[in-house]
């Protein structure tokens, strides 16, 4: 239950960073909060493809290990 509450915390803290880095090179609040809200916008294909990497493997690795384990 800490690790969950530690990683919200933490995602709330790296938000209001973005948001406030924002303010200061003068967006409004809207275009701060819309830029936060879509990040992969303007991606391209090999960055789609590198994020899925990652993701899989934070994922789908500890899932993997975690069935190989029970058995």
């Amino acid at each position: 239950m800490r690790i969950l509450m530690l990683s919200f915390v933490l995602f709330i803290l790296s938000a209001c960073f973005v948001v406030g880095l924002d303010l200061l090179l003068q967006y409004d609040l809207r275009t701060s909060l819309k830029n936060l809200l879509t990040p992969f916008r303007f991606s391209t294909g090999p960055e789609y493809v590198f994020m899925s990497v990652i993701v899989l493997y934070v994922f789908v690795k500890p899932l993997v290990l975690n069935l190989l384990k029970k058995k």
